[in-house]
């Protein structure tokens, strides 16, 4: 009897033990809601079947496509000659996942099983995560077969909105730099793209209603404002970025900055502006200028929302000095600026509505009394208590959250590194920790506003990034951050685990040929030789 005792505790610690090691291999970012480490292990090769659902063939060629060019492993598919064992991707529309969740098990085969279709990609970013990390690169490896921790795991996101900004008009973005972001945003399991296409300095989309758009004000941009280089994305080239996100599960989001901003704009098309960075709303033809955007851009971009921008407009306009301003605020009863760009702010929304989009603004508009149905973009976080968050809040508007204390990928990480200087930094380095360790919804905040919050974005604001290689020393590796804290649930974030899981990005980092900040000593050298 003692003799069976002692095998079963030793049994018992060689579990332990084994799933210890498994645990500590594991690094997935962001880290599942759930996971079981089990005992043993499954072998992926050239003679595992990959078996696909009806719906699901895209992401089944994604993962195909990845295993293969990153391992040089080929998956049998459909076919059940020669296989030794399973991956199976399924569509279950009435299983207990709720949207965007997945389960993953991998015992003597490996299931991936959601709801819908962008759940089933996360699982298959969480499978690949398990593998080594040359599978997000191309042509790095060539492994007959790879051993998996046989495990299950449950998982959800705790935001339904996860994403980032970038900035493409200070500083162009090309197609192809873009491509890359939307492909690090997906193993990431972020799902929203905003672009900020248009600004002071540069008018970077293609309307075709409007052809000096970009042959007038995609000219130049932050650093030589009077180019001669004109910088901006085509028609086409838009419908490429569209496609790749949405393969990929990544909603991309237009913003037509409105009504300041805009001096690119007026370089193009005076008539419709103040004579110098904002709309002039006392001329009816500007509102038809703008609904002309609007419908070409609308057929670019399917996704429910477009930004109308909204920010810094006070003391920023020559509206006062303007006679036909003049007469259009005596006519309404107006006596400040601040009205005039509340009856802009209004009119834009409600034109974005009948057209059946959801309008965003950043959060100024909240002040302008746009429908409710305006999503209200928090930024200032360095003014407290933040009264347009709290404003839009009480009035029902969704939320997005992105302070600038906390999100903004354009502050510097780390002290002495370089970053934009708004507001003087006096939160200190917008650094990984700091990022992973904000929690977005204050205890104050009730259970009927917190639902009002849909998620967390991360702007990349473009005046002091110029290079591929330093936007990409900006954003990682603190997108791994900005997944973690809009994926994990309240409460169970853990920052050494986090820094621990880490090691094994940054490995995925380098395989996926971005450029990207380290910790500690090591960092600050890669810095200085940067």
């Amino acid at each position: 009897m003692k003799k069976y005792l002692i095998f079963y505790v030793q049994l018992i610690a060689a579990f332990f033990y084994v799933s210890s090691l498994y645990a500590q291999e594991i690094s997935i970012i962001p880290k599942p809601v759930e996971m079981t480490i089990q005992t043993g292990c499954f072998v992926l090769s050239g003679k595992t079947c990959l078996v696909v659902d009806n719906g699901a063939s895209k992401t089944a060629d994604y993962l195909q496509s990845r295993i293969r060019e990153g391992l040089g492993i080929v998956l049998k598919e459909n076919s059940t000659v020669d296989c030794i064992n399973k991956l199976i991707l399924k569509i279950d529309k009435q299983t207990d996942i709720g949207k965007e969740g997945y389960k993953l098990l991998i015992d003597d085969n490996i299931s991936i099983i959601a709801s819908d279709n962008a759940g089933l990609f996360y699982g298959v970013q969480s499978l690949l995560q398990l593998m080594p990390p040359q599978v997000y690169g191309e042509h790095t490896s060539e492994i007959k077969s790879l051993e998996l921790p046989k495990l299950r795991i449950n998982d959800y996101p705790r935001f339904q909105y996860r994403g980032m900004m970038v900035d493409i008009s200070r500083h162009f973005v090309s197609k192809k730099d873009l491509l890359k972001i939307i492909d690090m945003m997906a193993m990431h399991k972020l799902n929203v793209l905003h672009l900020h296409l248009t600004d002071d300095q540069g008018w970077r989309i293609e309307i075709k209603s409007y052809p000096k758009l970009t042959s007038v004000g995609s000219t130049g941009d932050f650093t030589n404002p009077d180019g001669p280089e004109k910088y901006f994305l085509s028609q086409d080239e838009i419908r490429e970025i569209v496609a790749f996100a949405a393969y990929r599960h990544v909603m991309v989001i237009p913003e037509i900055e409105m009504p300041g901003h805009s001096h690119a704009a007026s370089k193009a098309y005076p008539d419709f502006f103040d004579g110098g960075n904002a709309f002039n709303p006392a001329n009816s033809g500007t509102f038809t200028f703008i609904g002309k955007i609007m419908d070409e851009m609308i057929t670019l971009f399917p996704a429910p929302y477009f930004h109308l921008g909204g920010d810094e407009v006070a003391g920023a306009t020559h509206w006062l000095e303007m006679p036909d301003v003049q007469n259009f605020m005596k006519a309404r009863g107006y006596k400040t600026a601040g009205e005039v760009e509340a009856y802009f702010d209004r009119k834009v929304a409600d034109m974005l509505i009948s057209r059946g989009k959801q309008p965003i603004g950043w959060e100024e508009v909240v002040n302008s009394d746009v429908n409710r149905k305006t999503v209200i973009q928090w930024w200032l976080g360095h003014l407290m208590p933040p009264k347009n968050l709290n404003k839009a809040l009480s009035n029902g508007n969704p939320v997005i959250m992105s302070p600038n204390w906390y999100v903004y990928l354009d502050y510097a990480q780390a002290p002495g590194e370089p970053g934009a200087p708004w507001n003087g930094n006096i939160n200190g380095p917008n650094s990984l920790e700091l990022i992973y360790n904000w929690e977005p919804l204050p205890d104050t905040l009730s259970a009927g506003k917190q639902v009002l919050v849909l998620g967390i974005e991360a702007p990349l604001w473009t005046e002091f990034i110029k290079s591929t290689s330093f936007r990409d020393y900006m954003i990682y590796p603190r997108m791994s951050a900005l997944a973690e804290i809009n994926w994990v649930p309240r409460g169970s974030k853990n920052l050494k685990d986090f820094h621990f899981r880490m090691q094994k990005q940054y490995m995925r980092y380098k395989a996926a040929g971005v450029n990207y900040r380290t910790p500690g000593w090591i960092g600050d050298i890669k810095y200085l030789t940067h």
